[in-house]
């Protein structure tokens, strides 16, 4: 089993983490509450199998463990990177941000996913291509940039999952075409009100109302869809998606919160 720690101290010399070799997740805490973190481990440990790498601790032990280090810290709203490798699961803090009203972003060149990589859905530490792909969006004015598979349909950016209207109901890409099973992904998903669809540019060149969704921003309108099209931020598809990604949120606190 993979030993919890805080210590995030790594030879890379001797690391796995210096070919990609890990696993990790992104938390966000609000309230002193890492939300959906039952979630986050559930995908993690889909993650851990996958590179044969040792099993994680249980979601209690984890859940101790977090609110003993944040406590310590003093910590009530931040974010957390939990990183499994070399037999370890290091719990850190890293950087956040507070989420703009409504986004704009754009369709990626020359980043292609390919559906059948032995790292398509999984949360690899092997990342450079996500990270490069929102660096361009951000340095091009966007929030992210959603990437092509190798097929030409629509996955997801570089840090997020993308939602747009099609025929009058909200979809997202499905997994088996590249996209990452995202945790707010998971959430409209199951509280039924976005579905899965294969998708390509033209929808979303064509779609009145377009979200993206991340673990750290929640649920964010679409304002802009470069040299493409202005959808609408408030579209009663994107309020219904926002509410209840909220009322999921206020589920969490009320479920976890230590006084």
């Amino acid at each position: 089993m993979l030993e919890l720690t805080a210590d995030t101290t790594v030879d890379i010399a001797q690391s796995s983490l210096a070919h990609g070799g890990g696993i990790f997740e992104t938390v966000c805490v609000h309230r002193g509450v890492p939300l959906f973190l039952e979630a986050h481990l559930d995908r993690m440990s889909a993650g851990i199998r996958s590179l044969d790498m040792p099993s994680p601790p249980h979601i209690d032990q984890l859940r101790d463990f977090i609110a003993r280090w944040l406590a310590e810290q003093n910590i009530r709203e931040t974010a957390l990177r939990l990183l499994a490798a070399d037999g370890k699961l290091m719990v850190m803090q890293r950087e956040s941000y507070v989420p703009p009203q409504s986004v704009a972003i754009g369709i990626a060149t020359g980043f292609v996913r390919c559906r059948l990589s032995r790292l398509s859905g999984i949360k690899s530490a092997n990342y450079l291509e996500n990270r490069l792909l929102t660096r361009y969006a951000n340095r091009d004015g966007l929030f992210d940039r959603i990437a092509p598979n190798d097929a030409g349909k629509l996955t997801d950016g570089g840090r997020c999952n993308v939602f747009l209207e099609k025929d009058g109901l909200l979809v997202t890409p499905e997994i088996a075409d590249g996209a990452l099973p995202g945790i707010v992904r998971n959430i409209l998903i199951d509280q039924g009100v976005a579905g899965e669809q294969s998708l390509g540019p033209d929808d979303l060149e064509s779609a009145t109302a377009v979200l993206v969704t991340s673990s750290l921003a929640g649920a964010l309108p679409v304002h802009r869809i470069e040299n493409l099209t202005d959808p609408d931020p408030n579209h009663p598809l994107i309020k219904q998606a926002v509410e209840t990604y909220g009322k999921a949120v206020a589920a969490e606190i009320t479920a976890y919160s230590v006084v």
